[in-house]
């Protein structure tokens, strides 16, 4: 009896394998509000990871759903978004932030965002959106 290890290793081509089949990916640099922004996109075959820092740190870590039902009120269909805080501070305007990109970007597969801003309120949120839709756009 042979042993798995005893048999030969065929030979494959890793890094043809891995640039065709691999996740996308890009990173980008801005000043907002005055402090350096950092942003990573990713997006992979069965979701969509954006990270946007100014603490050089991923912050708090949400997913983000959608699914399309039925209003039968109306008669027509409507976008149901849940937003679930996987790690970190649970805050509306994290929660607000992830359903306005998921909205925008408008991806069938999950998002996974984090969220690692300075002083991130309601106010400030439209610089950040309008980055990460420029850039994710140009992927």
């Amino acid at each position: 009896m042979s042993s798995l290890l005893e048999e030969p290793v065929p030979e494959r081509n890793h890094q043809t394998q891995a640039a065709e089949t691999g996740p996308k990916t890009g990173s980008f640099a801005r000043t907002i509000a005055g402090v350096h922004t950092d942003l990573v996109l990713t997006k992979y075959s069965n979701a969509t990871l954006i990270v946007v820092t100014q603490l050089r740190k991923f912050g708090t870590v949400v997913q983000v759903t959608s699914e399309r039902g039925r209003n039968q009120v109306e008669g027509g269909t409507r976008t149901v978004y849940t937003v679930n805080t996987l790690l970190g501070k649970d805050s509306e305007e994290v929660h607000l932030f992830a359903r306005i990109l998921k909205e925008k970007l408008d991806i069938q597969h999950p998002l996974l965002l984090t969220v690692g801003v300075r002083d991130f309120t309601g106010e400030n949120l439209k610089p950040f959106v309008e980055f990460i839709l420029e850039k994710f756009k140009q992927m």
